[in-house]
């Protein structure tokens, strides 16, 4: 019998949000935790618990906005990765089909105190926030959030976030790590982390965004000049004047865009330059305001008009709203709607925002790079993903490029796309303990493409390095123990002239009994007793003649974007294995690589 929730777990629990749509299917949390008892300051969370489609022990992942001084219920929640959307009328909410909550348990956290409705007693706190102490106290959180919920104890957890966030997160994935070591089973299991569009290094992020901003039209080829000349060398927090002046020179070279989806009306087309764009690169505040306040102020009073007479929106890309902002302002500042998350309990003078003013102009430390982090935690067997919207002008996909490449980490597979129904939906890189993959069409928030498919691919996916040759059952087996729980196992059983049949697995789904008995049931089938295939020469032990069976164990919709990383040719009659898509877009195993459309496999040369 499972034990009691404690009683303060039932005190968070959200019965149903104002406006929420019925029968959702899955369990809400909210409320603060103390990370200061003695300054008195507590962080807001809000935990959206895993649909059921997604198994009980899906992983818990923790979300974090950036800003510096951005809301995670503002962004992540209500714009990004959560259950719901909240409408034009900033009263009534609909369900995103996107939800990450359709593979993970997410925990948004707004952070630091100071933002959204964390707080603190010691109003200093808000002048002398950092890098530093985001990480102290969201690593506080965690381990009392943890003593709420113990049912999440040792569940595996990641830690996610955009933006800014690309500090936050590998920061306290650091902490965590340093906190961790030499403990046998931590209580905070941490596997990897996830970032997106993702402050990383100045130099770098810098180089990269000038580039984009040049190649894409944006900006003057003196302007483009003068950027690398005054800017490069320069800390992002606390740029040279004549930085300064070259970013502003370009701001008004720009014009009225999105910066955070270039090809995006926005939000209102009269905004000033300067309201519209003014702080935004970067972390560059040049009126003392963080890069997502600035630019998030377009959406002002005005807009109303703009709503009702376009509401179809016809031009923007891939359902994306920038109007989203001024919905969140006003659900989120109802009394009845900070009741039911139980928000504000202690009366917070001033309204909920989006992004403090405060908490990002006061920032006060900032690394001008993440990248010997990243070097310490791949070294430790932390697992890394690095997304990117293609049509991010704030932090591009070339500065995230420039910024991996800069890690020199040896490929593991080289630049290929990858596909979301049937079409292009990005490309990607897999590097020891990194994968890179961008979004095409997406900004920096990367809306309308599928959450469950991105924590997936980035979060339960095993990695390239674990898939095997089909040698030897042994190392199948090996394979299976250490897959994590939830995952679905791939068997791929094949016969090579003079061998046995072997197995090919790669962990991605169910994990732990389940898979042992998937792989118990294989290896009880008697060898294949087939005759090499053509193209198999006589005298060359492993020559691979053909895929005798490829089937997902307990695997759903979703679940097939894994084939094309482990159907492989291994031989010349491939064509027969069964599938359960027709269309199959990239294939890789073992250094072969070749191309799967209607059941129908074709050699390319080796790679």
């Amino acid at each position: 019998m499972a034990a009691a929730a404690p009683a303060d777990q039932e005190g968070d629990r959200i019965r149903e949000l104002p406006g929420q749509p019925p029968n959702v299917g899955f369990s809400q949390y909210s409320g603060y935790v103390t990370v200061n008892q003695a300054r008195g300051r507590a962080l807001f969370y809000w935990l959206v618990e895993a649909a059921p489609a997604a198994g009980p022990i899906a992983p818990l992942v923790l979300w974090l906005n950036g800003g510096p001084g951005c809301s995670s219920v503002g962004y992540g929640a209500s714009e990004e990765v959560g259950p719901f959307r909240i409408r034009p009328d900033g009263k009534t909410l609909y369900l995103n089909k996107n939800s990450w909550n359709k593979a993970a348990n997410l925990l948004f956290l707004e952070s630091p105190a100071g933002v959204g409705f964390s707080y603190s007693n010691t109003s200093m706190d808000l002048y002398t926030a950092g890098d530093a102490k985001t990480a102290l106290d969201a690593y506080a959180f965690m381990v009392n959030w943890l003593e709420r919920f113990p049912q999440y104890k040792y569940r595996e957890f990641y830690i996610a976030g955009e933006s800014y966030a690309g500090h936050y997160v590998p920061q306290l994935a650091k902490l965590i790590f340093e906190k961790n070591n030499g403990t046998e089973n931590p209580t905070i299991n941490l596997k990897g982390f996830v970032v997106g569009n993702a402050v990383t290094d100045d130099y770098n992020d810098y180089l990269g965004t000038f580039e984009y901003w040049w190649s894409h039209g944006l900006i003057s080829d003196s302007t483009y000049l003068n950027l690398k000349k005054t800017c490069l060398f320069d800390s992002s927090e606390h740029p040279s004047p004549e930085c300064v002046k070259n970013l502003n020179l370009a701001s008004s070279e720009e014009g009225n865009i999105d910066p955070y989806s270039l090809y995006t009306k926005p939000c209102n087309s009269s905004a000033s330059l300067k309201l519209g764009l003014g702080g935004r690169y970067f972390l560059h505040k040049k009126v003392q305001w963080s890069v997502d306040s600035m630019s998030r102020h377009q959406c002002n009073v005005n807009n109303e008009m703009m709503v009702k007479q376009q509401p179809k929106r016809p031009w923007l890309s891939r359902a994306y709203d920038p109007c989203t902002e001024r919905y969140s302002n006003i659900y989120y500042n109802l009394p009845e709607v900070q009741a039911a998350l139980h928000a504000n309990t202690t009366g917070i003078k001033y309204p909920w925002k989006t992004c403090s003013d405060i908490v990002g102009s006061y920032w006060a430390d900032s690394p001008r790079s993440m990248l010997p982090i990243y070097h310490e935690l791949i070294a430790a067997g932390i697992r890394i993903w690095v997304f990117s919207g293609d049509t991010d002008a704030v932090v591009p996909v070339t500065a995230t490029r420039y910024s991996i490449s800069a890690l020199k980490l040896p490929t593991l597979m080289n630049w290929y796309p990858w596909y979301d129904h049937g079409k292009v939906g990005g490309w990607s890189q897999v590097y020891k303990g990194l994968t890179l993959v961008t979004v095409a069409g997406a900004g920096h928030e990367r809306e309308g493409i599928s959450g469950r498919r991105i924590v997936r691919r980035g979060l339960q996916r095993a990695d390239p390095d674990q898939v095997v040759p089909p040698s030897g059952r042994a190392d199948a087996a090996a394979i299976v123990a250490r897959a994590r729980p939830q995952v679905v196992a791939v068997v791929v059983r094949a016969g090579a002239r003079g061998q046995a049949g072997g197995v090919l697995v790669i962990a991605a789904r169910v994990g732990g009994a389940e898979a042992a008995a998937a792989l118990a049931a294989e290896q009880a089938r008697p060898p294949p007793e087939e005759a090499p295939g053509p193209g198999a020469e006589a005298g060359r032990a492993g020559d691979l003649v053909g895929l005798r069976e490829a089937r997902l164990v307990d695997g759903d919709e979703g679940d097939d974007a894994l084939l094309p990383y482990i159907l492989a040719v291994l031989g010349a009659d491939a064509g027969r294995v069964p599938r359960r898509r027709a269309q199959i877009s990239q294939v890789w195993s073992d250094g072969n690589y070749c191309r799967a459309a209607n059941s129908q496999v074709k050699q390319m040369p080796l790679a």
